[in-house]
């Protein structure tokens, strides 16, 4: 019984509550006044601007890219790209049971739990090495 509510049950749970909670802690994050005004430049003077620079923090590290670190900015971004990977292939692995490739017409379906597994691993050990 318990182990149906722990494997079936609690991650119906989870996840829900886990988007719910990062969309709410987010959109508190966008509506924070900012209490002083200071003018950085240059500075995107419109929205998609600003949200174009954030993007581009977001993907690329650009502040930690300047400093002196270059080697703590590589294994900060393999780690954030393998997670990314790892993250999305769970989502769409266990959307699709591991056959995504065959599904796409590249190769069969043992091929595909193969590819699957084998990229899983990768990217896992990747993630591992870049922490």
């Amino acid at each position: 019984m318990i182990n149906y509510f722990i494997l079936q049950v609690l991650p119906y749970i989870a996840v829900p509550v886990l988007v719910i909670g990062l969309l709410y802690r987010l959109g508190k994050w966008a509506k924070a006044r900012i209490v002083h005004n200071i003018t950085l430049t240059p500075a995107p003077t419109t929205k998609a601007g600003a949200m174009l620079d954030i993007a581009k923090e977001a993907t690329f590290f650009r502040s930690l890219f300047k400093s002196d670190d270059k080697k703590l900015w590589a294994a900060a971004w393999i780690m954030h790209v393998s997670l990314f990977f790892i993250i999305a292939g769970h989502v769409v692995g266990i959307g699709f049971l591991g056959r995504q490739f065959a599904y796409l017409g590249i190769t069969s379906a043992e091929t595909s739990e193969m590819l699957s597994s084998a990229m899983g691993t990768f990217f896992g050990i990747l993630l591992l090495l870049s922490l």
